[in-house]
């Protein structure tokens, strides 16, 4: 069996109302989520706008604190590939800083940053004549091979992709999601990809989990949930996808 490289158990996230005083009303988003995300596999996480999936995203990377249960990373720090490049890149930023910066982070020396940057640009499909380019000057799926570089620049063995191809149109879309594969078989990565689109879950994932109203209410091998579902909501989310 595959390294789990993410396990989570018995996770509940909440959101403080920050009306009260800390601790006297809080609202609860996420309920007794558990799974576990193995190396080398694509891991889909799939349910309408608003039933908690960006929710549980923020809290494996630990933006949202106010959870109970566990979540153990062995693999390092995941990365984050987010749905709207033109709102997650800096604008004010070239693209080869925005490359760059993770390096700095982690302090890699100045002068092997820009070979690193040019030659993560040459793997997300962008010459080395974008590296002195603004976010403002490219066109949709450039930012987004943008955004994928950022986030796999620093090696990471985890990424989630949160909705990272429902901006793009339906071209642009299949483009995106082949370098996210050409990039997991070359850097050996493994995602947790987040949608609302189960023909875009179809093309790209291993295993598949449902959440409804913050619940994971199925989840199992792809072909299974797809071919055989067994929660009403599932079957829901199928149906409208024919």
């Amino acid at each position: 069996m595959e390294q789990a490289l993410l396990e989570v158990r018995n996770l509940n996230v909440y959101y403080a109302d920050r009306r009260f005083r800390r601790g006297r009303s809080r609202k609860q988003i996420l309920r007794d989520v558990s799974f576990t995300l193995h190396e080398g596999e694509v891991l889909g996480l799939v349910g309408e706008s608003g039933c908690g999936k960006t929710t549980l995203s923020r809290a494996i990377l630990g933006i949202n604190r106010e959870i109970e249960g566990e979540i153990i990373h062995h693999g390092g720090k995941p990365r984050m590939v987010f749905q709207d490049p033109a709102a997650s890149l800096n604008p004010a930023w070239t693209v080869g800083k925005i490359l760059e910066e993770p390096l700095r982070n982690a302090g890699v020396p100045k002068q092997e940053r820009r070979a690193q940057a040019e030659e993560m640009l040459s793997l997300v499909g962008l010459d080395a004549g974008y590296y002195s380019r603004l976010p403002g000057e490219l066109s949709g799926g450039q930012r987004q091979r943008v955004g994928i570089g950022a986030a796999i620049i620093g090696h990471p063995r985890l990424v989630i992709a949160d909705e990272p191809v429902s901006a793009l149109d339906v071209t642009i879309q299949a483009q995106i999601l082949e370098l996210l594969m050409k990039l997991k078989e070359e850097m050996g990565l493994s995602y947790l990809f987040i949608s609302h689109d189960m023909d875009v879950i179809w093309q790209i994932c291993d295993h598949v989990m449902v959440m409804k109203d913050g619940v994971i209410v199925e989840s199992g091998p792809r072909d299974r949930v797809f071919n055989a579902p067994e929660h009403p909501y599932t079957k829901k989310l199928l149906a409208a996808a024919m």
